[in-house]
């Protein structure tokens, strides 16, 4: 559920977003290249590459809970950022919290999967992951998107983010209310201000 959730938000903004550049703030084909592609990438890639780092300072639960705060941050701020080209270099910004999310959600649950699997399952595992992760919610997101165009028109963009949004930010409480009851989260200070 909890990558299903991460996965529908990327998928909302993954086929949606570029549209919303080109015709609500009139980006360029160059300024949306450059978001998609720099901004876009530059954190996921810096994330990846400390992942080694990251995964044992704050715990592969931790990492998604990251993940999905900064989706949360990323839907609704793109729900609420002025729709006029004088304010497309927010984006640039904006674009660098997918680097985040991206990168801190797959790195954690690549390996929860592989932990999870029986022996000799991994791969089915992550086979079962990337499903959860990219292939249904890219096919719910299309549906509910397509629907949210022919009923919505011109205004559908705006019905898809805030949608999104209120969804992440619930899942985001969901998560983290779950992942403290089952133990799998704890804040360090809490833990020594209770020893």
């Amino acid at each position: 559920f909890v990558v299903l959730m991460l996965g529908l938000a990327r998928a909302v903004m993954t086929i949606f977003l570029a549209l919303v550049w080109k015709t609500e703030l009139k980006m360029s084909t160059m300024e949306v290249a450059i978001a998609g592609a720099i901004f876009g990438m530059t954190l996921e890639i810096v994330v990846f590459f400390l992942a080694k780092y990251i995964s044992p300072f704050m715990g592969n639960y931790w990492m998604l809970v990251v993940a999905q705060l900064a989706m949360v941050v990323r839907c609704w701020a793109y729900f609420f950022m002025p729709k006029s080209h004088d304010w497309y270099w927010l984006v640039y910004i904006i674009e660098l919290l997918k680097g985040l999310s991206f990168g801190m959600a797959h790195s954690a649950a690549i390996k929860i999967a592989n932990e999870a699997a029986p022996e000799g399952l991994e791969a089915t595992a992550q086979a079962l992951y990337n499903s959860v992760y990219v292939q249904l919610p890219t096919i719910i997101a299309g549906l509910v998107g397509m629907w949210a165009f022919h009923q919505f028109k011109a205004s559908a963009p705006q019905y898809i983010f805030f949608g999104t949004a209120v969804i992440s930010t619930a899942a985001l409480v969901l998560f983290f209310v779950k992942y403290s009851i089952e133990g799998k989260i704890r804040l360090k200070f809490w833990s020594s201000l209770r020893a």
